[in-house]
């Protein structure tokens, strides 16, 4: 299983060294940090009532799941590809540990800035959040699509 290295994923990928029990394992784990992040938000509210950047974090969550999986599938040949299921749950399992490398000191900083110096009003602290969120979503999702435009050529040789 692989967490950071990207090009030793694809190599396995075109190679076809991704088997079964490597895709379950992606797969599964996808799914389970997916539920245990899900029934922890639903355990810490932040507030009563949710604010508006946690329904825009919801719908940006929401449409870039279902728009990063429908350009992966179109970047895989889409009902002509092979093992979408496969390619989409490694790629981004990688590309989400690997931006989770960049995007979470970006955030620690933000948060000592914030706390020390910056001390901004909540909205603006969300606002924040809020980007570096859609940045972080943003660039899995860009690169993974990258990644499966890159194997699929490969593929073809």
């Amino acid at each position: 299983m692989y967490f950071i290295n990207i090009n030793g994923l694809k190599k396995d990928i075109i190679d076809k060294k991704l088997n079964e029990g490597d895709r379950f394992i992606y797969i599964i784990i996808s799914l389970m940090l997916s539920a245990i992040i899900i029934e922890l938000m639903s355990l810490f509210p932040s507030e009563l009532l949710p604010t508006l950047f946690e329904y825009a974090n919801s719908t940006v969550a929401i449409l870039s799941t279902f728009l990063g999986a429908y350009f992966i599938y179109k970047a895989n040949g889409g009902e002509n590809g092979e093992d979408f299921a496969g390619k989409y749950f490694s790629l981004t399992w990688v590309r989400s540990i690997q931006f989770s490398l960049i995007f979470i000191p970006i955030f620690i900083v933000y948060e000592i800035l914030n706390q020390y110096t910056l001390q901004l009003s909540p909205f603006n602290d969300e606002l924040i959040y809020f980007i570096i969120f859609l940045g972080y979503i943003f660039a899995v999702y860009l690169y993974a699509y990258r990644d499966t435009l890159e194997i699929k050529a490969e593929e073809k040789i």
